[in-house]
This record gives C-alpha cells, sequence and structure tokens, in this order.
C-alpha cells in the first residue's frame, strides 16, 4: 500500500470480518489508518466457513454483524448500487466486446470519463484534486498499445466472434 500511494495510484482494500476481529476492523481507528496508508474506498465480507475443515468459530455473531452494518455512511450499499455513478457502470458493461479490454480507464480511455461528467460524480481527492478526464488521460497512449496486441489475442483465441454468438458483434457477423 505504500508503494500505490507514493506513486499516487488509488485503491481499495477488501477485508474479511470474523468474530476475532470484527471490533478491530470495524473501529474508527482501522477506518483512519487505512485512509492515511491511502485507500480510497473498502469492500467489507462477513467470514464464510468454507470448506469441511472450516472454524465455525470464527463466523461473526449477530451483534457483530449489526454492528458492521452500522458502520456505514450516509447510503446503503444497496442505495450506493442505485447512484448515477454505479448504474452508469452497471449499463455500460462490458466497456468493451473484448474481455482483455476490461477497465473503463486503462483499456478503454474516456469511459469512466464519460460516467463521471454524466453522473456528477465528485472527487474526494481534495488536496490533489484531479478530474476524471486528467486521470483518464494519463491512460491514452499505454491503451493504445494495448489494444491492438488484445484484440490480436483476442481473435486468436476465440476463432472469430461469430463462433460463440453472444455478443452484439456476433450478431452482426
Amino acid at each position: 500500500m505504500n508503494i500505490l500511494k507514493e506513486k499516487k495510484l488509488p485503491f481499495g482494500i477488501s477485508c474479511c470480518y470474523t468474530s476475532a476481529n470484527a471490533e478491530v476492523i470495524g473501529s474508527e481507528a482501522y477506518f483512519d489508518q487505512m485512509i492515511e496508508m491511502g485507500a480510497k474506498f473498502a469492500w467489507f465480507f462477513t467470514y464464510m466457513p468454507v470448506g469441511k475443515g472450516a472454524v465455525t468459530e470464527l463466523m461473526a455473531t449477530a451483534e457483530q454483524r449489526e454492528i458492521m452494518y452500522h458502520k456505514i455512511r450516509k447510503k446503503t450499499l444497496l442505495e450506493a448500487y442505485r447512484s448515477p455513478l454505479f448504474m452508469g457502470y452497471h449499463d455500460n458493461q462490458p466497456w468493451n466486446e473484448n474481455m482483455l479490454r476490461p477497465c473503463p480507464v486503462l483499456d478503454n480511455p474516456g469511459r469512466l470519463t464519460e460516467i463521471v461528467e454524466k453522473s456528477r460524480a465528485k472527487s474526494t481527492d481534495y488536496q490533489n484534486l484531479e478530474s476524471a478526464k486528467e486521470f483518464s488521460d494519463k491512460c491514452v497512449e499505454t491503451a493504445e498499445k494495448w489494444a491492438p496486441v488484445a484484440d490480436r489475442l483476442w481473435a486468436e483465441s476465440h476463432g472469430g466472434c461469430a463462433s460463440c454468438g453472444r455478443c452484439a458483434r456476433a450478431v452482426n457477423e
């Protein structure tokens, strides 16, 4: 995380809360530490005892799960998913019919900018304010170099798009 922050690369964290750590990773001190380390977002998952030898004692209690539920700020997860920004993501996926070019920033410059501008999303980084366009524009040259390689690899691995018949391009061939 230090390297990502040092290079000013946006990143998030994925946290699995258990009966043994819910109080720690649900604390203000933990959130403050992750923000200080540069995390821009966090996904929290409850531990699931998958596998025959999984430790069921690590499952969060009902009280711990309620505490984690109340940690959600401003909006519920469902409300966040229904926001114009997330709906923009939803409505525009896949960003490209080539699944080797899945990213709206690195692989399809300008696509994120469109979503951000349409949804009127605002940056939460007030110290180093950068527009979505400025951010996306940094990826154009890399995307232009990757696109023909990704397209060639995709074509070689799929033997012609019409063979699967799942995307809009196949329907038109």
